[in-house]
């Protein structure tokens, strides 16, 4: 299980900085934002190929509905995670989101047709255009789209590079505004 991202504190040990309001948004009942309680999201990274992959993958949910996740979140690298989720959802009944790591949006739009009721997404990955049509797909699904941005990597280690907070906090709200800009519900 991975734990549910935490704001960073960029004002320094003991300083106590302000929080922007945000909307609520819904991933299938559970609200998230605008002060809603914290929700536990247990996150699972199936094996598409992998024999009874679809059965291991529903024990796996119905596990973690048993032990009161509120929502589930699969990690969707390739188009065949997102086969996987078609065949999986109808059998859960907890809402499930996906995180899309992948640049080709197609993995993006496959999770949302597939039913994930929030699209994590990594927006320097999608140009405008590939953004925007996701956008149109998830309001048809009334699914959220959400701002998952990585560190930069420094190309052949793979190591994360050095880059200053303040930095990675601006292209964070330059991507959210991205974001808005471009109607994702979320």
């Amino acid at each position: 299980m991975r734990p549910r991202r935490v704001v960073t504190d960029l004002a320094g040990p003991g300083a106590r900085a302000r929080r922007r309001a945000s909307r609520a948004a819904w991933i299938g009942g559970t609200r998230s934002g605008a002060g809603a309680p914290v929700a536990s999201e247990a996150a699972l990274r199936p094996d598409p190929a992998a024999p009874g992959a679809v059965a291991a993958t529903i024990a796996a949910l119905r596990a973690l509905e048993r032990a009161g996740a509120d929502v589930a979140r699969i990690d969707f690298p390739t188009r065949e995670a997102a086969r996987l989720l078609a065949r999986v959802a109808p059998s859960c009944a907890l809402p499930l989101s996906a995180e899309v790591g992948a640049a080709d949006p197609a993995v993006a739009l496959a999770a949302v047709e597939a039913g994930a009721r929030a699209v994590w997404i990594d927006p320097p990955r999608l140009d405008d255009d590939a953004l925007a049509e996701l956008a149109d797909l998830a309001r048809h699904w009334g699914c959220v789209v959400g701002l998952v941005l990585r560190a930069p990597r420094d190309g052949a280690a793979g190591a994360v590079a050095p880059s200053p907070p303040i930095a990675f906090a601006q292209e964070a709200l330059a991507q959210a505004r991205r974001h808005a800009a471009l109607g994702c519900p979320g």
